[in-house]
């Protein structure tokens, strides 16, 4: 009733056809488990990390899917690591990347990186490093008493 409603995958085929279902209830679609997006942008940001492939072959999955998305195709001079990280954040928008990826681009804590609310204050702040770990549940430790609690909780 509040917030922002995210209508990302719809129940319909390839033709843009409605689910069997009528009713609406039951999807006919699994759940993606790994999109053929996301191995495109892994591939995109092992290259932009120097961990190998060419950059022409990465701009070139990069353009797939900005085709299909109806973006403009990326140049070749624009690739970069924060390009790919940027268009990770579009492409993967509400699919739970984005704070993995801030971490791994050590964004999520420092400075280098701020959005509304961030650490609690209105223009964001950075925030302890102890928040790059989840804690563990407290029904996880309190059924293995060999497992310690994450820092700092």
């Amino acid at each position: 009733k509040s917030g922002y409603a995210v209508r990302k995958f719809k129940n319909v085929d390839v033709n843009g056809n409605p689910g069997s279902d009528s009713s609406g209830n039951h999807p006919d679609m699994d759940v993606p488990v790994i999109r053929l997006a996301e191995v495109y942008l892994n591939y995109a940001e092992a290259v932009a990390r120097g961990g190998g492939g060419t950059t022409s072959t990465a701009v070139s999955l990069i353009n797939e899917l900005r085709s299909r998305a109806g973006a403009p195709a990326m140049s070749s001079s624009e690739f970069s690591k924060n390009a790919v990280m940027d268009e990770r954040a579009r492409e993967l928008y509400w699919e739970g990347f984005r704070r993995p990826d801030l971490i791994r681009d050590n964004k999520f804590i420092t400075g280098a990186y701020m959005w509304p609310f961030k650490g609690g204050a209105a223009n964001g702040t950075s925030v302890s490093d102890h928040f790059k770990l989840f804690p563990i549940p407290e029904d996880i430790l309190l059924v293995n008493p060999n497992i310690k609690q994450n820092p700092n909780y």
